[in-house]
């Protein structure tokens, strides 16, 4: 499912990832490349290890300390599905950074069906936040078009 990706130029000086450890950097982008075309991918840190890092040489990263981090700067959002419990995680700015030219069907469920959505320090989205961009960018019916954060 890894996709080609791009990287902005401004993403270098983002007060957000500018925050956040090299490592944590690094892993952010990798996860563009194995979010589905929505930005949403499983919440799993073992196997996101064996994507971004699969060295030898990185064996010493901690990956969920990582997540945890990326989640407190607000780039990436972690929710649940109710009927199964399943965490995943979701990049709210995705698709204002990449160009999906040929979108595939949804490979992960969308936050807009889970519960429990953490962003921001654990705070769940307010009302007009990203949940908002979520439901704009997934296609979602009663999306609200223009609102959410940068």
């Amino acid at each position: 499912m890894a996709r080609i990706r791009t990287i902005k130029p401004e993403f270098w000086t983002n007060p957000q990832v500018v925050r956040v450890p090299l490592a944590a950097r690094l892993l952010f982008i990798g996860t563009w490349n194995f979010a589905d075309d929505c930005g949403n991918l499983p919440r799993d840190p073992e196997k996101l290890k064996m994507q971004v890092f699969p060295s030898s040489h990185d064996a010493d990263i901690e990956v969920e300390p990582l997540i945890v981090c990326l989640i407190e700067q607000g780039l990436l959002i972690e929710y649940s599905v109710s009927d199964t419990g399943e965490r995943y995680l979701h990049i709210p700015t995705f698709k204002k950074h990449q160009v999906i030219n040929r979108p595939s069907k949804p490979a992960f469920p969308p936050p807009d069906r889970g519960f429990g959505a953490r962003g921001n320090g654990g705070s769940p989205p307010a009302s007009g936040g990203a949940h908002d961009v979520i439901m704009e960018q997934c296609g979602t019916e009663g999306s609200r078009k223009g609102v959410g954060r940068e």
